[in-house]
């Protein structure tokens, strides 16, 4: 039996931002295509320092990491990420290498699906 998932981006929050961009400044462009285009390159970043600070088994890096991870995530409307992001960086503060390393699964696993929804909402007319 698979789990049901929330979806992975907040498709209402991306579009409240989009809207309060363009209010802000009509001549920005797409803005939000930007912040999802750097989430995709700083997410795979992420998460090879992830991979990396647990072969080292350094705690401190990991949350460095997840907490970068936190406030990307949030900025596309991806909560159950950041959610799942800030567990890792709680875990690896704590010292509790096992369950930061469970979280980390968790999040990549989530990174994946974050991507995925990110392709579809670029994929999509407007």
């Amino acid at each position: 039996m698979s789990v049901a998932h929330p979806p992975a981006i907040d498709t209402s929050y991306l579009e409240r931002l989009r809207e309060e961009l363009q209010d802000d400044d009509p001549d920005s462009g797409d803005a939000i295509a930007e912040l999802m285009g750097l989430f995709v390159k700083n997410s795979a970043r992420l998460e090879a320092e992830f991979n990396e600070a647990l072969d080292l088994g350094d705690l401190d890096a990991l949350a460095d990491s997840a907490h970068q991870l936190v406030s990307a995530s949030a900025w596309i409307g991806a909560l159950r990420l950041s959610g799942i992001a800030r567990l890792v960086e709680d875990e690896a503060r704590r010292g509790v290498f096992a369950s930061a390393q469970t979280a980390v699964a968790a999040a990549v696993e989530e990174i994946s699906r974050v991507r995925q929804a990110l392709e579809r909402l670029e994929a999509a007319p407007r």
